[in-house]
C-alpha cells in the first residue's frame, strides 16, 4: 500500500506475485471484480492471516546492491589503500585503465524516504553526493513543487560542477537526470539515454518497453546488436514482461521507471542511478556525452478528451479508416503514416482521454501526423 503517484490524495493497493512482480490488469480486474460483487466465503476469525515484517531488510538491500555493482564495473581493492578515498572499490574503464576520478552527484530526494538509503551506498563506492530536500514530510510534493526542485537541481549542478544530478521520486521507482550542463533529461530522452548506456556494455541482449515509445530505442538497439521486445503500456506490463524475458537485460518507459531483472523483478531508482554512473565511468563517458551521441529524437504527445462510452467507437472506426495501412493492435491501434513515421492512438486506462503519440524521421511530418490524428480523434467522436 502506498500513495498514488497520480493523485497524492489517493492510496494505492498492489499485489505481487511470488517472484516479487506485479500482477497484471487482467488479474488486477478479476480481484476487484470479485470483491466488490462480494463474490467469495468468509472465512472463520481464526483463520485470519497475521502480515510478517522481515528482518535486516535495509542490510540484505546494500549487499546485494554492491555485491551487482562491483561485478560490473568495480573491482575489490587488493591494495592496502584506494584509488578513491572512502571507497572498497577501484574503478576501472573499458580500455583498462584505473580512474581516479571520484564522481560527484547532486541528489534531490524530493523529502521522500530514500534520503536514508541512497548516501551511504553512494559513500561506499566513493561517489562523493551533495544531497537537496533530504528531509521527510509526510505529504509528497505536488507537480510544480517538484518542478521547481528539478530547476533548483539543474542550477547546483551546474554551480558545483557535479557530473550529473538525479531526482528520486517519492516511492523511490521514478528518477529524473540533469546532466553537467544542467540540462534536465526525461521522458523519451532519459529512456533513450539509459538504453544507450546500459546496453553498450551488454551487446546482444534484450530491453524492454512499452509499444508507446519512441522508435529511437529500435536503432540504439541496433548498434549493439541487442532485441527491442515491446508490450502493452502500463508498468504492470513492462515488469511481467522483462521478468519472463531470460535474456532481458532492461526494462523500462518514458516515466522514468527501470527495471534491472539481474538486480530484482521492480522499479528501483536507487540502482538504476548506481548502473548509470558505473557505465559511464567504464565507457569513460559523461551524461552529457551519452545524450550528445543519440541517434535524433521526432517525438510529440497530445491528448483529447473523450468520454468514456465513445472509446470504443473511436477505436473501431480507426481500425475500419485504415484497413489499407501497416497497422499494429498490442494496445490501442498504432498506424504507420509514412516510411519511419507512426501514430499510437491510445485510450487512458484512468481517465477519459484518448492520447496520440507520433514518432517519426524529422519533426514537420511528425508534428503534422499528430495534428491530422488528434483533429481526427474529435471528428470520431461525433461520427
Amino acid at each position: 500500500m502506498r500513495v498514488s503517484q497520480r493523485e497524492i490524495d489517493k492510496i494505492t493497493i498492489e499485489f505481487f506475485d511470488s517472484q516479487g512482480v506485479a500482477i497484471t490488469k487482467s488479474m488486477e480486474r478479476k480481484i476487484e471484480t470479485t470483491f466488490f460483487k462480494e463474490d467469495f466465503p468468509r472465512c472463520a476469525p481464526s483463520d485470519v492471516g497475521s502480515i510478517s515484517f522481515p528482518s535486516r531488510v535495509r542490510e540484505y538491500y546494500v549487499d546485494e546492491f554492491l555485491n551487482h555493482v562491483k561485478g560490473q564495473v568495480f573491482e575489490e581493492d587488493k591494495v592496502p589503500f584506494c584509488i578513491v578515498p572512502g571507497s572498497n572499490y577501484t574503478r576501472k574503464t573499458k580500455l583498462g585503465a584505473l580512474s581516479t576520478h571520484a564522481p560527484k552527484v547532486v541528489i534531490d530526494y524530493a523529502m521522500a524516504e530514500t534520503g536514508v538509503l541512497l548516501p551511504d551506498l553512494l559513500g561506499q563506492l566513493g561517489i562523493e553526493t551533495v544531497v537537496l530536500n533530504s528531509s521527510i514530510r509526510n505529504s509528497p510534493p505536488r507537480q510544480e513543487e517538484r518542478i521547481s526542485m528539478r530547476k533548483q537541481l539543474a542550477d547546483v549542478v551546474k554551480a558545483l560542477g557535479a557530473d550529473l544530478g538525479v531526482q528520486i521520486g517519492r516511492n523511490g521507482e521514478q528518477m529524473t537526470l540533469v546532466d553537467e550542463a544542467g540540462q534536465i533529461i526525461r521522458g523519451e530522452l532519459l529512456l533513450a539515454t539509459v538504453a544507450d548506456i546500459i546496453l553498450r556494455d551488454k551487446p546482444g541482449r534484450s530491453i524492454v518497453v512499452p509499444v508507446n515509445a519512441s522508435s529511437v530505442i529500435e536503432r540504439i538497439a541496433s548498434r549493439y546488436g541487442c532485441k527491442v521486445v515491446r508490450c502493452k503500456a502500463s508498468e504492470t506490463e513492462i515488469g511481467s514482461t522483462t521478468a519472463k524475458l531470460e535474456e532481458a537485460v532492461l526494462g523500462g518507459s518514458a516515466n522514468g521507471c527501470f527495471i534491472f531483472p539481474e538486480f530484482q523483478n521492480g522499479y528501483d531508482a536507487m540502482f538504476a542511478v548506481g548502473q548509470v554512473l558505473e557505465h559511464l565511468t567504464y565507457q569513460g563517458r559523461t551524461l552529457q556525452q551519452a545524450v550528445a551521441e543519440l541517434p535524433p529524437l521526432y517525438y510529440q504527445v497530445d491528448s483529447v478528451h473523450c468520454p468514456w462510452e465513445r472509446k470504443g467507437r473511436v477505436m473501431r472506426l480507426l481500425v475500419e479508416k485504415h484497413q489499407d495501412r501497416p497497422m499494429e493492435l498490442l494496445d490501442g491501434v498504432k498506424i504507420q503514416t509514412r516510411p519511419d513515421h507512426w501514430i499510437l492512438v491510445l485510450p487512458d486506462a484512468v481517465e477519459p482521454l484518448v492520447h496520440v503519440y507520433a514518432d517519426g524521421s524529422n519533426l514537420q511530418n511528425t508534428s503534422a501526423d499528430l495534428n491530422e490524428y488528434t483533429q481526427l480523434v474529435r471528428y470520431l467522436q461525433k461520427a
